[in-house]
């Protein structure tokens, strides 16, 4: 046996193996990753996302290939919703989205008086909780921020107008569970000081421009974690960071509760292109993913729970002053809806603005307004 030829051939063998365990999701244009693209089923639950180079990896594609549904989306912010059959996923090894055209209507931006203290950012909000693949809860509305821009991240809000709905087969099924306590993490999102840049490096993140000029890399403890990139000719960035991964999860246990915290992904658009200027003020977009695992010690299962949080801006205020009244530290779900007319029509053509994944759709079709 020639032996020389058989080592010749390992590599190669290592090569194709590594090269059929994942795909790559690029930009129809560039042809390069796209970092942090959310994979839903036909249900609406969240199966994977992609790495900060755009990659499906092994264990993901066997999830999604072992789904028992004819199809999958793919949706990214910037890009166009991709739906494609599970049997075309199967066979590909990169898939391609087409980025999306903005047409940028102006955020308001006010400043009462020269010395102000305070931000107020005005806008619409999203968010929704899958619990074990099923949707459960939806709330969305018209809501107001503010918080100090030189102290403590202490934001409150005032909701406008909001609805909430509840899917009350998937809430019925959660309750015939033989579980102890369930967790609501629906409700107002928190579009804070986290995902700006003075906060990420006070917090040990480093920002690594590529050769490009057009990303500049989150870099933690020698971990890249996310991603600032930018369009040629756009005065935009986005940001794109991982807090939490599926490779380092932030376990707890509490009064016999335990919970697991899966996954952190968040991702906020800004109207500028200077890395140093990623801040509220500039603040056009936000976006929080958390999957979660949350269990009792007498529980036999955990609940499975996946919460996504948008904000988009409609204007940008600076103050002087706080006028507490209307406003809350609380940032729950709530009890019942409070609006007066279909507010959520007047914000289809808010910048990032897209449906929810159709599957989402389809799921809220069964829900019930609280």
């Amino acid at each position: 046996m020639n032996y020389e030829n058989l080592y010749k051939a390992i590599p190669l063998f290592l090569l194709v193996f590594k090269v059929n365990a994942q795909i790559q999701v690029v930009d129809s244009h560039s042809k390069e990753g796209i970092a942090f693209v959310e994979i839903y089923s036909s249900k609406g639950d969240l199966v994977a996302l992609t790495d900060i180079n755009g990659i499906i990896n092994k264990e993901k594609i066997s999830q999604i290939q072992g789904l028992d549904e004819s199809e999958v989306s793919f949706d990214h912010f910037a890009y166009d919703e991709l739906i494609i059959s599970k049997e075309a996923f199967k066979s590909s090894k990169e898939i391609e989205l087409a980025p999306r055209t903005y047409h940028l209507r102006e955020v308001i931006v006010k400043a009462k008086k020269p010395n102000y203290k305070f931000i107020e950012l005005h806008g619409f909000y999203r968010s929704y909780q899958i619990d074990n693949d099923a949707l459960t809860y939806y709330t969305d509305g018209v809501i107001t921020y503010c918080l100090p821009l030189k102290s403590k991240n202490k934001i409150q809000n005032k909701k406008i107008a909001y609805r909430l709905l509840v899917n009350k087969k998937s809430e019925r099924n959660e309750r015939a569970r033989p579980v102890t306590v369930s967790i609501l993490m629906a409700g107002p999102p928190r579009p804070d000081k986290r995902l700006t840049t003075n906060y990420l490096k006070k917090n040990g993140c480093v920002f690594k421009p590529d050769k490009n000029g057009f990303k500049n890399y989150i870099v933690k403890e020698g971990d890249t974690v996310g991603v600032v990139s930018s369009q040629p000719g756009e005065n935009l960035s986005r940001l794109e960071i991982s807090f939490i991964s599926e490779k380092n999860p932030e376990e707890r246990k509490l009064f016999g509760y335990y919970s697991s915290i899966d996954s952190h992904y968040a991702t906020a658009c800004f109207k500028t292109k200077n890395v140093d200027g990623l801040n509220l003020k500039s603040l056009l977009y936000h976006k929080e993913i958390v999957k979660l695992r949350f269990k009792h010690k007498k529980d036999k299962n955990y609940q499975q729970i996946e919460a996504i949080h948008e904000f988009f801006v409609t204007k940008t205020e600076f103050v002087s002053r706080f006028d507490k009244k209307g406003y809350s530290k609380w940032f729950g779900f709530g009890k019942r809806s409070n609006y007066s007319n279909a507010f959520w029509k007047n914000f289809s053509n808010l910048p990032y603005y897209q449906p929810l994944p159709k599957g989402v759709l389809r799921e809220l079709a069964a829900a019930k307004q609280m």
